[in-house]
């Protein structure tokens, strides 16, 4: 918590007039001096008064103040009461509070025990603070009169800090949910890009195996074909070796018969001595086996036609 001002001061632009003393002009020009009553300035030497100036002057860059009484003269004002200061506008400080850090100061102070820590315009005050104003996220309170405000003050802070860490814990589970929740939405894309593919890939497979099915059948029909046409082909191959092996026969045959036929040839022209009938005899013979053999060519070639 912050040190603070008392909620029914007013805050004034007023100067530093010295060391204990401020000063601020009212609309109507009237000049009113103010000062911090029950606070005694007794400085040691020259030099304390001028370095104790400015510190309050960098101490009370702001200033509020409630007065307790007032003394009117003929051209101005003189005021007493609780002059509050801060450099920032946001730790204040009681000026009641000054000899807790400036020796040339004197007052009485009423140091109370609180289980807190104030951050004020004249230091940290932890464990011990000072009696006056504080200002928490929530509420103002005078120490020591609101301590039991206070406390609840602090149980209520704790407790939004709790609800807080809560609050923070839940929205890290929510993003970190969202998260998966995105990436299990990007993997289920995934997934079905990767499945529509599949499926694809399976059309064109079931389409190529329709199409070697075809093929194939082609190609045993085409087979079967052939194997019928390779076993007539065997069969006139050996219906062929069978009639040429029968002319084979026959031709020997022949020859056989031409080969006795010479012989009666030669047989006959030893007996018959003459050259004409020589010629007559070898004539009608070769004309015989001439006949012979083209009534073999003959039969021969109406058995291939017939094969």
């Amino acid at each position: 918590m912050y040190g603070w001002f008392d909620p029914l001061a007013f805050l004034v632009a007023a100067s530093l007039l010295n060391a204990t003393h401020f000063m601020y002009f009212t609309p109507n020009g009237t000049a009113v001096y103010f000062y911090q009553h029950g606070l005694y300035y007794v400085p040691a030497t020259r030099e304390e008064d001028s370095a104790v100036y400015m510190y309050i002057q960098q101490l009370c860059r702001f200033t509020a103040f409630k007065p307790a009484y007032i003394t009117y003269r003929e051209n101005y004002v003189v005021a007493a009461g609780d002059v509050y200061c801060s450099p920032d506008g946001v730790r204040w400080a009681w000026l009641r509070w000054l000899p807790l850090r400036l020796t040339a100061f004197k007052g009485n102070i009423t140091m109370m025990q609180a289980q807190a820590t104030a951050e004020t315009a004249l230091g940290v005050f932890t464990g011990q603070l000072p009696e006056g104003w504080y200002r928490t996220d929530y509420a103002v309170v005078r120490l020591p009169d609101n301590a039991s405000l206070l406390a609840r003050v602090f149980e209520a802070e704790a407790e939004l800090t709790r609800l807080k860490n809560e609050a923070e814990a839940l929205r890290a589970a929510l993003k970190n949910a969202t998260e998966a929740v995105k990436a299990l939405e990007s993997a289920k894309a995934s997934v079905e890009r990767r499945a529509a593919e599949a499926e694809a890939d399976a059309q064109r497979l079931n389409s190529l195996y329709k199409q070697c099915t075809a093929e194939r059948a082609s190609l045993s029909q085409q087979l079967g074909e052939a194997k019928k046409r390779a076993e007539k082909a065997a069969a006139a191959y050996e219906n062929a070796t069978k009639v040429a092996s029968s002319l084979a026969a026959e031709v020997e045959s022949l020859r056989s018969q031409l080969s006795a036929a010479q012989e009666q040839i030669a047989a006959l022209e030893a007996a018959l001595g003459e050259e004409s009938w020589r010629k007559w005899l070898f004539l009608a013979l070769g004309l015989a086996v001439a006949g012979a053999v083209t009534a073999v060519a003959v039969l021969a070639l109406k058995r291939r036609e017939g094969v």
